[in-house]
């Protein structure tokens, strides 16, 4: 039995209390943790550059609901006259999964994913890894350009109550910034990510 299955979870005092299970008071109930792939590590820096990023990982204040559909099928198996519903016992391929997130005052969050974006695919010549920034070799690769993502559901009092871990992620996509100057609202973005694993855990 692994220690998630001994934990003894705690139920907080909060839940003791009567309330609607849709209760919330905000709408980023989500907060994504992104740890940058290695070839990306390479190029911390301190300093402001457009060929640098800042950190390790990343911190997105995120809203909807990015967790995947799991889908394992049954198989259909002729017997008399009908069909016996078994189990495949195969977990389908997840689909991308795509995140709203509110984009920092000095677009570092939007920078990161597109410096991820741009060592998959140069935007100038089209190439992967075209400045070198990925070691290994081809059958390798995928060490170089994945990481593994943790998106924390929150409760109405914004503790973490539930741990979605997906590993092997990579972006796909990168939506433009939303920026309306008739409003006070952050600036928001969106970007689609692949990935092979996906666990989620109780906290």
């Amino acid at each position: 039995m692994s220690d998630v299955d001994k934990k003894t979870l705690i139920q907080p005092e909060q839940y003791d209390i009567k309330q609607s299970v849709l209760n919330k008071s905000r709408s980023d109930k989500f907060i994504m943790i992104l740890t940058l792939p290695e070839a990306l590590r390479k190029l911390k820096s301190d300093t402001r550059s457009n060929t640098k990023v800042d950190f390790d990982t990343l911190q997105f204040t995120i809203k909807g609901s990015p967790v995947p559909d799991i889908v394992i099928p049954a198989i259909g198996q002729r017997y008399a006259g009908q069909d016996l519903k078994i189990s495949s016992h195969s977990r389908e391929s997840y689909e991308t999964v795509f995140i709203d997130f509110k984009v920092d005052n000095l677009f570092r969050n939007w920078w990161v994913i597109y410096q991820w974006l741009d060592l998959l695919n140069d935007e100038s010549h089209s190439f992967y890894n075209e400045n070198g920034f990925a070691m290994k070799e081809a059958w390798e690769a995928m060490q170089d350009y994945t990481a593994n993502f943790t998106i924390f559901g929150l409760d109405e009092y914004n503790n973490r109550v539930i741990q979605f871990d997906y590993e092997g992620a990579f972006p796909t996509s990168l939506g433009s910034p939303k920026y309306d100057d008739t409003t006070a609202d952050e600036i928001q973005s969106k970007f689609e990510f692949a990935f092979t694993f996906f666990k989620a855990t109780l906290v």
